[in-house]
């Protein structure tokens, strides 16, 4: 399953919920495998938060208020970029 996320985050997935719905798994359970791979080292989380006060969609967007925290990003990390290459 951990290649499978790592896949979507690089090829540049969808929002979190579109992804655990391709995956077939619970928001809950891909939020834990992307925590745990932040944790090993294979993806990097970065916040747009602070992007969001430059954008022109601000007013409308509705991740401020969600109350998780704003937008979610992750990238693949060199570690990561050789799990997926290796294939485990």
């Amino acid at each position: 399953m951990l290649k499978d996320v790592l896949q979507k985050v690089q090829k540049g997935g969808p929002d979190i919920d579109s992804m655990a719905q391709e995956l077939g798994i619970g928001r809950g359970t891909l939020d834990a495998v992307l925590e745990m791979a932040v944790r090993e080292g294979y993806l990097e989380k970065a916040s747009a938060t602070p992007c969001c006060s430059g954008c022109p969609l601000g007013g409308m967007c509705k991740t401020k208020s969600s109350g998780r925290g704003g937008i979610r990003m992750y990238a693949l990390t060199p570690d990561g970029e050789k799990y997926v290459k290796a294939g485990k």
